[in-house]
């Protein structure tokens, strides 16, 4: 069997547990028991409700705002006269990362002429390009550009000199959402605007000087997430109501807000119940099913530790070197109880609520049909099939590394044909379940779950009974992840026998208490008495799926020595710019100081920063897709001074023998450091004879020197040279040092 088949023997395993009452004539080989299962809501959750983040661009040089009129170019007009012929204005980089949503844009003109009146009609159309040249003079630069849909614009009267919303063009957005969306798209990319109407508005230019055109882009920060959850006791104690739902996503409302604020995530975050559709007609639900909730919330995430604990990275870091996800999970486990009411806010998945909103998964739809078998008999009909997987961990496409799935499954109704009685019925049939721990994918995007490595729970009713069944994998199942071609592939065989909890039979009496051998029933005496064993259940999926989303890949760049450029110490950039997103939809960025949960440094791919001389600092740059989905990377920037300070000598050439002493103050500077002082250390006085001989003349010369000066009391004679060393240390330990040399002349 195929890796692909495996797989998909994998996701069988959660329709295993599907209630499946195997009939032989009319005899009900499966009883049902009841189940509580009404605590399980999903929940729609949306977290950033701010307006998003502006990028502000100018035009960066003379040739990127341009006229044509009648086919000619003029690149260096004082004036951009607008109507007149067409006008073209061109941003580059912009720093929007490809995919993202953009709220709003427009470009912001400095009015250069006044009194114009008449009215105005105007189109405003984009290049269809990411890679829009500068302008050149050739003829019909402007107007021989390909161009896309229009959007209108009509300004009223504006005066010289100003800037503000006079001058400001109608919404574009939908202009750059176009080119934004196209994959050719990069952090990096360009655009030009074409103005084209009529009426006459005169705007400033590049060559105004700091008055040219600005594009304005607002860049949204709203994520989204689909939550499957289950209540906790205090709410299903008694029923758990339409209303209750509403309450319980109300709870993990907060919860995610409460995570959103302290870890520096979009918030504030809303909750609504999200209404699953019956799977008929459907072929792939975009979320788990209504989850198979135990009655309680598991204690492994009722604590809830502070949100610095709570790290995506970490898990799957941790996850790759091989520990138990069970181990791992401390790294993501923050903040599993809504911190005001303390109430359990359970992930019906099994992963904390911190990490599936804002970890590290891989989403993948899957649809298709199950073929069951339970003791020999099919249903009538093969039943339709389609739900979700997850797989926890950072994608590896090309490579190997360990992933932990989870999955969720809804089928349609099925019906088993029997003699002698009501055909039976099962409906609101559901499954989820997940790998027991963590397994290795190989670099086909191949892994394979060794028996008992998968653990399904599911649940369905016939009637207004309900039954819920756990089970494993016999054995070894694949799974297969193309994360590159953005698939998923699972099909192949299962079989289990199922059989329910016994009671202790005590006296001949049932009791109540539960039981899986006599040795449950030692306290109470009497035997464990179990229900008989039920058919052998063989299912095979055909399923085939297509991953809907992926987590970004946050990229903060290379660590960076920087060389200070004053004693303030160096600015610097830190550039993002390398941050993509396999699905295109990279939602918002933003640079944190020190740590991930350190001071906001700014939203932008590329943000400006300054340390002083000698500091270091870490920063990481988080990347968030819009299925709040997240990535975060680490770079460190240090500002050295590795530069010796410049020492003047500030003495002449020669001297001729003075009538009273003569001194030279030696001066240093440093570009870093506004205090350096230079110092004398030393001084030689020498001649040459007529045969060239050094010969030493310190008997006859007197000098002497304190700090930076030195001091000739007697230059000994005519030829004498006189030299004398200087040095300079900064703050940062370089040390600067010039020879100073005079000669004495007649």
């Amino acid at each position: 069997m195929g890796s692909r088949r495996l797989l998909w023997g994998f996701l069988a395993l959660g329709a295993l547990p599907l209630l499946l009452e195997a009939t032989t004539g009319c005899d009900l080989v499966f009883e049902l028991k009841d189940v509580r299962r009404d605590n399980a809501v999903n929940c729609q959750c949306d977290c950033g409700a701010d307006a998003g983040t502006a990028r502000m661009v100018l035009v960066a040089r003379s040739e990127d705002d341009a006229e044509e009129v009648g086919g000619t170019m003029d690149l260096a007009s004082g004036g951009l006269e607008l109507g007149a012929g067409l006008v073209g204005v061109r941003f580059a980089d912009l720093t929007i990362p490809q995919g993202a949503f953009i709220s709003s844009a427009h470009v912001q003109f400095e009015g250069d002429a006044s009194g114009e009146g008449e009215t105005t009609d105007y189109t405003i159309q984009a290049e269809a390009s990411t890679t829009a040249a500068s302008f050149t003079s050739a003829d019909n630069d402007l107007s021989g550009r390909p161009v896309g849909s229009a959007v209108d614009w009509s300004p009223g009267a504006w005066d010289s000199g100003d800037r503000d919303a006079a001058q400001r063009t109608s919404d574009i957005s939908a202009l750059l959402q176009v080119l934004v969306d196209d994959p050719g798209w990069n952090d990096a990319s360009s655009i030009v605007l074409v103005f084209a109407g009529t009426g006459l508005r005169t705007a400033e230019s590049f060559e105004g000087g700091d008055q040219q055109a600005e594009l304005v882009v607002q860049v949204t920060g709203d994520v989204s997430a689909r939550l499957p959850v289950c209540a906790s006791d205090d709410l299903f104690a008694d029923g758990f109501s339409a209303a209750d739902t509403v309450t319980q996503c109300n709870r993990v409302a907060t919860t995610l807000s409460e995570i959103a604020g302290a870890c520096g995530y979009p918030q504030p975050c809303t909750c609504s119940v999200f209404d699953l559709k019956d799977p008929n007609g459907q072929e792939a639900p975009d979320t788990f099913p209504q989850a198979t909730c135990d009655t309680t919330c598991s204690e492994e995430f009722v604590d809830a530790p502070a949100c610095d604990n709570f790290d995506p990275n970490e898990f799957a870091a941790c996850v790759a070197s091989g520990d138990t996800v069970a181990n791992c999970k401390v790294h993501v486990a923050a903040t599993n109880v809504e911190n005001g009411g303390g109430f359990p806010i359970c992930v019906a998945s099994g992963s904390p609520l911190a990490f599936h909103a804002f970890g590290e998964r891989s989403q993948c739809v899957v649809g298709g049909s199950a073929d069951i078998v339970v003791g020999g008999r099919s249903p009538k009909g093969d039943p339709a099939t389609a739900g979700l997987i997850e797989v926890l961990g950072e994608p590896c496409p090309g490579g190997s590394c360990r992933v932990h799935p989870y999955f969720g499954l809804n089928m349609n109704d099925i019906e088993f044909e029997v003699r002698w009685a009501k055909n039976p019925v099962f409906g609101d049939l559901v499954a989820s379940g997940a790998g027991v721990d963590a397994e290795v994918v190989d670099t086909n995007g191949d892994a394979v779950f060794p028996a008992d490595g998968v653990l399904g729970t599911g649940a369905g009713r016939r009637g207004s009974d309900a039954q819920e069944i756990d089970a494993g994998n016999p054995d070894p199942l694949g799974l297969t992840v193309d994360w590159t071609g953005k698939e998923c592939f699972m099909d192949g065989g299962l079989t289990a026998a199922v059989r329910d909890d016994g009671v202790c039979e005590v006296d001949n009496a049932p009791d109540t208490i539960p039981c899986t051998s006599d040795a449950d029933c030692a306290g109470v005496g009497g035997v464990c008495r179990l229900p008989p064993e039920r058919d052998e259940m063989v299912i095979t999926l055909d399923l085939a799926g297509a991953l809907v989303n992926q987590p970004p890949n946050a990229a903060a760049g290379a660590d960076q020595t920087v060389e200070c450029t004053s004693s303030a110490g160096a600015p610097f950039a830190l550039d993002g710019r390398a941050s993509n997103d396999p699905d295109h939809n990279l939602a918002l960025v933003s640079w944190h100081q020190g740590t991930r949960t350190g001071p906001l440094l700014g939203t932008s791919l590329v943000v400006g920063q300054t340390l002083g001389v000698g500091a270091s600092g870490s920063f990481v740059l988080r990347a968030v897709d819009g299925f709040a989905q997240t990535d975060e990377d680490e770079t460190s920037v240090a500002v050295v001074d590795t530069t010796p300070p410049v020492i003047a000598c500030n003495a002449p050439a020669t001297i001729r023998p003075p009538a009273a002493v003569i001194s030279f103050g030696a001066t240093a500077t440093d570009v870093c450091d506004d205090a350096v002082a230079a110092a004398v250390t030393g001084y030689d006085c020498f001649a040459f004879t007529k045969k060239g001989k050094r010969v030493s003349k310190l008997e006859s010369c007197i000098v002497s020197f304190l700090g930076n000066t030195l001091a000739i009391h007697d230059v000994g004679g005519y030829g004498d040279h006189i030299t004398w060393t200087v040095e300079a240390p900064d703050d940062s330990g370089n040390v600067g040092r010039a020879s100073c040399e005079v000669v004495v002349t007649k």
